[in-house]
């Protein structure tokens, strides 16, 4: 079904001899609403080029997308020390598996791929899945997770159905549910195999050194790479810090809008006085605060926000580092200088942010998270306009978009 069937409806005059195929094609026009809302509500901008046509900007579809904490993996802490399991929710996929008609047998029961996106469903937390034992010390090695949208026929049931010949209903068993739900259907395989099951855990080849050196196995075609495992040799469990977060959040019109209210130092006095007062920012997404608390800035300039904006948001197709806007909230005018780069977290972003690297302070609560983990970092500094002496804090407002096309 595409887009010619949005807004129609089936129609089934009074005392019309109820068929299978319309019931059947009701839902499935309801499914196709569904999916072309989604798809126009998140799509994302084919060129973010100003000069390009308006109307070629609004159509291009994210690969992939996820509400919330939908399909995150994080360890499983019922299956200690190497398991790993997935939340459940849903989201959304641009490689849709292949048209179907009359599927088991169903008049009406379709599935057209046309429209491109189909849904992701994890009815409940899955579980079941384990990182392979870690290389020796000194080697290490990177694992994916990859899904993929699947239907199936289920919930089979007694029900009767009418016998020609004998004009009688015959009991039989049918599947009474067509569902889209990836609950149990897991697999596993090692690089460079294919993956098969919806759910898949890929298994990559280790590598002599850190984490810097194994290469990232690659991700099955029609497949949506969610999660990555850093898998360090001679280690005894794995953590939420070894898991590189790739699900790429539900934003509207693929635009991601953070912003928020800091009061950072603006004199070595003011150090305990930082907060991270207020902050506007997605399911999905995470924003901490850290600043360099090892040497004092000279006088009239603050010590230096950074603001980690974490989540799977690299742009698709473009090199745009988005557009940060910050605003003084202090009563005599300030001066602020801002920038922001996408990139993904370096060893040395790790150590701050877990809060090895004492040198610099984490403003809302330290928390570990995995090497190259994709992420904005925006800078923030308070400049006095007469080189003056700043207040033990200084507060300003900060607001940043990004085009993630």
């Amino acid at each position: 079904m595409t887009v010619g069937h949005f807004f129609k409806r089936v129609i089934i005059p009074v005392r019309q001899r109820p068929i299978s195929s319309d019931l059947n094609e009701l839902q499935e026009r309801l499914l196709e609403a569904t999916r072309l809302v989604a798809t126009g509500a998140h799509c994302t901008a084919g060129s973010p080029q100003p000069g390009n046509n308006a109307d070629q900007r609004a159509h291009y579809n994210v690969p992939h997308a996820f509400q919330g904490g939908s399909f995150l993996v994080t360890p499983d802490p019922a299956a200690t020390p190497f398991g790993v399991m997935l939340q459940p929710g849903f989201g959304y996929s641009a490689y849709s598996p292949a048209s179907v008609t009359d599927y088991d047998s169903a008049n009406g029961l379709d599935f057209d791929s046309t429209n491109n996106w189909s849904p992701f469903v994890l009815s409940a937390y899955q579980t079941g899945l384990t990182v392979p034992a870690p290389p020796a010390a000194g080697s290490c090695r990177i694992d994916i997770i990859e899904v993929k949208t699947s239907y199936l026929a289920t919930d089979p049931a007694t029900v009767g159905i009418f016998n020609t010949a004998t004009e009688v209903f015959d009991p039989a068993t049918r599947n009474k549910t067509f569902s889209w739900d990836m609950h149990s259907r897991t697999g596993t395989v090692v690089s460079p195999a294919l993956s098969t099951a919806p759910i898949s855990y890929k298994t990559g080849v280790e590598s002599v050194g850190d984490i810097t050196v194994p290469a990232v196995p690659a991700t099955t075609t029609g497949y949506t790479k969610i999660a990555q495992i850093n898998v360090i040799g001679g280690s005894t469990a794995i953590s939420q810090s070894d898991i590189i977060d790739l699900r790429r959040p539900m934003l509207p019109n693929g635009v991601l809008h953070v912003g928020g209210k800091i009061t950072i130092p603006g004199v070595a006095a003011g150090l305990a006085g930082a907060a991270f007062t207020s902050m506007e920012v997605p399911p999905g997404i995470t924003m901490k605060l850290a600043f360099f608390n090892n040497s004092p800035p000279s006088a009239g300039v603050s010590y230096t926000a950074r603001i980690y904006v974490i989540g799977a948001i690299t742009p698709l197709t473009n090199t745009s580092i988005g557009a940060l806007t910050v605003t003084s909230a202090e009563a005599v005018a300030r001066c602020l200088t801002a920038s922001a780069v996408v990139d993904t977290l370096t060893l040395a972003d790790i150590d701050i942010l877990d809060g090895t690297d004492t040198t610099w302070t984490v403003v809302n609560n330290t928390h570990s998270f995995a090497y190259g983990q994709p992420c904005a970092v925006l800078a923030v500094t308070v400049l006095h306009p007469a080189g003056s002496a700043l207040g033990n804090g200084e507060d300003f407002f900060f607001n940043y978009t990004l085009s993630t096309a």
